[in-house]
């Protein structure tokens, strides 16, 4: 499975008389935003949420969630919305994408009008967009896109209602974590089970789709539907979308890249172990696959994504590994 980005979203609300950065918020640096002085005077953590100060924001229609990670799916645009829920309205904001891997989403954010710009001057890979001037708004709306797949996404909201550059005044700060996750395999099958004969069963991810969400987990994370057969992946890497959410548990016959090489008729394809396999070798030697990252497209993942239980235990304490998956099936 994808691992999920956390994206940082800034929404600067003010009221009438309020300077609010009148052509565009302050700083878009990376990390945390704790302590900052992202609008003026106005750090973290603000007056509370933006749902408690009356206050939202959506990808695509929905609502983002605060205490769960939100799944996007790459290649596809999103309108992100921006707005209050009362009669109060804002003059600024600031949204801030960044990804926890050092992925590049500079570009993620379009849709400049009379309302929005894209921030300039960010630091390297930050997607941010911000207010062109400070007249009254109860809405602002943009685009969200990225191509790839990314693992975890940073979204930081912060809503100022009144106040300016030298005024704390009132606004409002939420946090929100996402992740964009690949497209499922448009046609094929994936390897879903053997029968009493010792054959494969396969299903499509048209089918996995139409599941409920109990059997939907069952199929994507339990260690026994992570069957690799020669050219055949399970649901878990076949159909990421609809697993969106989940790490599949750790088989010791699950397979991850190490490598690539070039085949008999000169195509370059991916070197695989099993999870099994790993946990036979030297400790350095396993380290050393558990932190490694190999950058080839295919559908095989890598070691401590595929193997995240051997890879948590063999880098404890080594602070080499991004285990991003647990023991549970949850990410």
């Amino acid at each position: 499975m994808f691992v999920k980005y956390e994206i940082t979203v800034m929404a600067l609300l003010c009221l009438k008389n309020s300077l609010a950065y009148p052509m565009g918020a302050g700083h878009c640096e990376q990390g945390d935003y704790s302590g900052k002085n992202t609008f003026g005077n106005h750090v973290l953590p603000g007056r509370g949420s933006l749902e408690e100060n009356s206050l939202e924001i959506s990808f695509g229609g929905v609502v983002l969630p605060t205490e769960s990670t939100f799944d996007l799916k790459a290649n596809q645009e999103y309108t992100v919305r921006i707005e209050t829920t009362n009669a109060v309205g804002f003059k600024g904001f600031l949204l801030r994408a960044e990804g926890m891997n050092a992925e590049d989403l500079s570009s993620s954010f379009t849709g400049e009008n009379d309302d929005v710009q894209i921030k300039e001057g960010c630091d390297d890979g930050i997607a941010a967009m911000t207010h062109k001037d400070n007249s009254l708004k109860t809405f602002v709306e943009f685009t969200f896109f990225h191509p790839t797949p990314v693992p975890e996404l940073r979204l930081d909201v912060t809503v100022v209602r009144s106040g300016g550059q030298n005024d704390p005044g009132n606004w409002s700060y939420s946090l929100h974590a996402l992740s964009v996750c690949a497209p499922d395999t448009p046609a094929g099958t994936f390897s879903l089970k053997k029968n009493k004969a010792g054959n494969v069963v396969s299903r499509s991810c048209e089918w996995l789709q139409g599941k409920s969400a109990a059997k939907q987990e069952k199929f994507c994370t339990k260690a026994k539907f992570q069957r690799y057969n020669k050219k055949t992946f399970p649901a878990s890497r076949y159909c990421p979308t609809t697993c969106c959410g989940y790490c599949a548990q750790e088989s010791n016959f699950a397979r991850f890249i190490v490598g690539t090489k070039v085949n008999g008729v000169g195509v370059t394809v991916a070197q695989t172990k099993n999870c099994g396999w790993l946990k036979k070798q030297e400790f350095g030697d396993s380290v050393a696959y558990c932190a490694n990252t190999v950058d080839f497209d295919t559908m095989y993942g890598q070691c401590s994504e595929i193997c995240p239980n051997a890879c948590a235990e063999i880098c404890l304490g080594t602070g080499t590994c991004n285990t991003v998956c647990t023991p549970t099936g949850k990410r």
